[in-house]
């Protein structure tokens, strides 16, 4: 069993809309990986809430679901590639800019993600991305996205 989360008083009773990014970057399941794969490196962010027409959240993809996406091998395969190891031909990096074109957002995010309320208190958020291993959370109210909280917003907030 997972220890409750223990928060400083002073963050008690500040509210997710008080740490949450209002303006998300955000994006469409039927965008290829290469769009949102620009927007994260574009953004200096990690991950997307990915969302429907009517604004409404249908999942998260994150740096590490594009990674798995590129490569069957693990997400590290990334910094290998930043390394430039022996091994990495131009063939291999010509499959994997083909592979970013053609797959879809919808075939590797992470469907039905966790969300919280504007009005919950960041322990709270911090307590889900505890449990859930996650690094941050749409911010969702009346089932429309209104925002996202990240583990750096909820430190922020610490």
């Amino acid at each position: 069993m997972i220890k409750p989360f223990r928060v400083p008083d002073t963050v008690k009773g500040v509210l997710v809309r008080h740490a949450m990014t209002a303006d998300v970057i955000s994006v469409t399941e039927d965008a290829p990986l290469l769009e949102a794969s620009r927007l994260m490196r574009r953004h200096y962010i990690s991950g997307l809430p990915v969302v429907d027409q009517n604004q409404r959240v249908i999942g998260v993809l994150s740096e590490k679901d594009v990674a798995r996406a590129l490569d069957e091998r693990s997400p590290r395969d990334l910094i290998e590639l930043v390394l430039d190891p022996p091994g990495v031909t131009e063939a291999r990096l010509q499959r994997m800019r083909d592979r970013l074109e053609t797959a879809r957002v919808s075939e590797h995010m992470t469907r039905e993600p966790f969300t919280i309320a504007p009005d919950a208190p960041v322990e709270a958020a911090a307590q889900i991305m505890k449990e859930r291993k996650v690094n941050r959370l749409p911010v969702v109210e009346r089932g429309r996205l209104v925002g996202i909280i990240t583990r750096n917003d909820v430190i922020g907030v610490l």
